[in-house]
């Protein structure tokens, strides 16, 4: 649940595991049909979305979503089309701004978002979780002119080539050294990377995982925000740099903390 703009859902396999067999399937990671795919959307609209009427269960009464954001830790059948369901019943509601956002692994593409990848979903903002693997931050090497492991630039390839729609992408980094198996870098040296980063116009910022990591770790939100406000860049590609600008970023499950270009603040939003 936001605590400044509204509440946002997180799907991250869970999507609800009360009401009948297709939740409990989306629960275990298998939608069996496009057409239960979207019959679960509408479920999830229904029961977060604005109220529509008094026979639907809704955990926060009349408070609404402002959107929803997507995990994946298994694969998932037909995921493309119950991200794409809720855009109809977003887009049905003009009087405010809704965003779908998704929670991906660092390797691309991501196995477990299968669905998500091949340009057909429509996607405000990628978190890609750029830690315990072999294409994590841990891996970038300063100053090469081309990175064989970190791949950032892969990411920001496909946010250009074959996503539906202009995505912004976060990248994510553990707050902490216990945060994850691996990836963590202090300040010192994420600010080499940051750098790097920003010469790709999809990128709008940092992720970091968790609050409560972040929380402890104390100067590592403040040292990623001054090097996310800094104006120097690491240009080693063709691509734009990134104009500084805002994001109204999502957690997912936990606690997370995003760190945002061009902001004097970040914020902080849990889910519930």
């Amino acid at each position: 649940m936001w605590s400044r703009i509204g509440a946002r859902t997180s799907t991250d396999k869970a999507v609800a595991n009360y009401h009948n067999n297709d939740w409990r399937n989306a629960a275990q990671g298998d939608f069996s049909s496009p057409d239960i795919a979207k019959e679960v959307a509408e479920k999830v609209w229904a029961t977060f979305g604005p109220k529509q009427d008094e026979s639907t269960f809704r955990p926060f009464s009349s408070a609404f979503i402002d959107g929803s954001d997507m995990g994946f830790e298994t694969s998932l059948n037909n995921a493309a089309p119950f991200a794409n369901q809720p855009w109809e019943l977003m887009d049905s509601d003009t009087t405010k701004q809704y965003l779908l956002t998704v929670a991906l692994q660092g390797p691309h593409p991501d196995l477990a978002g299968n669905g998500m990848l091949d340009g057909n979903a429509r996607i405000d903002t990628i978190f890609s979780q750029l830690y315990d693997s072999s294409c994590g931050v841990n891996f970038f090497i300063p100053g090469s002119a081309e990175e064989t492991n970190f791949n950032f630039e892969t990411w920001n390839d496909w946010a250009k080539t074959i996503s539906a729609n202009p995505v912004q992408i976060l990248s994510g980094v553990p707050a902490n050294t216990g945060a994850a198996g691996t990836g963590y870098l202090p300040v010192s040296s994420l600010g080499q990377i940051i750098a790097y980063c920003k010469q790709f116009s999809s990128f709008v910022g940092i992720m970091m995982w968790d609050a409560s990591q972040a929380y402890a770790n104390i100067g590592f939100v403040m040292g990623v925000k001054k090097a996310l406000l800094s104006t120097t860049s690491n240009p080693t590609s063709s691509s734009a740099t990134a104009p500084l600008g805002t994001y109204n970023a999502t957690p997912r499950r936990r606690m997370r903390k995003a760190v945002r270009m061009g902001q004097r603040e970040f914020s902080l939003e849990m889910m519930k």
